[in-house]
């Protein structure tokens, strides 16, 4: 996102860097800023942003499913729904390259 931004020659800074998602809607619920994340999951009382706040669009990114090659019949279900669900959330018709 900072080279996105540095390439918008769009000033900024980074306030809050934690892996803790709660934290990052509050730091938002305070008007710390704006976040870069999915629309899933947000929290209705934060809104989306974007050209409306001058700011540039994003480039894609790549999701991966990492998997072993010989996972077991118990391990396989899971790994299947979780890349179904995936898909289905991120909205993806097909998935990349073919692959499982």
């Amino acid at each position: 996102m900072g080279a996105v931004l540095d390439r918008s020659q769009t000033r900024w800074r980074a306030v809050l860097n934690t892996p803790n998602l709660p934290a990052v809607w509050a730091g938002l619920r305070r008007g710390l800023g704006i976040v870069v994340r999915m629309d899933h999951g947000r929290p209705e009382d934060l809104a989306c942003v974007g050209a409306e706040f001058g700011l540039p669009d994003l480039p894609n990114i790549k999701v991966r499913l990492l998997r072993a090659p010989n996972l077991s019949r118990l391990a396989e279900r899971p790994a299947q729904v979780l890349r179904e669900e995936t898909l289905r959330h991120l909205g993806a018709a097909e998935p990349q390259h073919g692959k499982r």
